[in-house]
């Protein structure tokens, strides 16, 4: 299948890396690998994309997830993964990505932190990790999940590509617009 499209770590219009899908292989399960083929100013260029191993996050990961995540401390990092609140994605025996979430009103799965390494975007990794949780809350008979994203970052895209709605926002002072994102699973 041949199409247009923009580099998966930009916005459409405003690509900083020059690259350009322009073939993509069929989509095929999770465990196999497919093939990007990219023009990167005037070479073509092969990336092949193997997703990564996703699973919980164990004690012998808090101190990459600190390393990691600036957002929240120590003592909250080592309460998820306790809780069973966090996922690692590992590619080839390294950490890759993490993914963190809590819940809204106590009952509905919020995504709060989903982090892929720079060298790694675009591999992906972090759909693999959205993915991973998603069955994850299926399988405790979760339907609906939630997320957010700042109007200033590219990660709403990510997320639309992946069947997120837009469901609302929060404007909090000195801050872009907050972007709710709900799922139906």
């Amino acid at each position: 299948m041949t199409r247009a499209a923009h580099c998966v770590a930009c916005a459409p219009s405003t690509c900083l890396h020059g690259l350009q899908t322009i073939a993509r292989a069929p989509a095929l399960p999770r465990a196999r690998s497919s093939v990007r083929v990219h023009i990167l100013r005037g070479a073509v260029k092969l990336r092949e994309q193997v997703p990564a191993a996703v699973s919980l996050a164990t004690s012998g990961d808090v101190s990459w997830l600190v390393t990691n995540d600036e957002h929240v401390s120590r003592a909250v990092i080592e309460t998820k993964v306790q809780r069973g609140e966090c996922l690692v994605a590992r590619c080839d025996g390294v950490n890759v990505g993490s993914l963190r979430w809590s819940y809204f009103w106590d009952e509905i799965p919020f995504m709060n932190m989903l982090k892929v390494d720079a060298a790694h975007r675009g591999q992906g990794h972090g759909r693999a990790l959205v993915l991973a949780w998603e069955q994850r809350m299926l399988a405790f008979g979760v339907d609906r999940v939630l997320t957010s994203s700042l109007s200033d970052e590219t990660a709403q895209h990510f997320y639309r590509k992946l069947g997120y709605r837009d469901t609302g926002s929060l404007l909090l002072p000195g801050e872009a617009l907050e972007i709710i994102f709900s799922k139906q699973l």
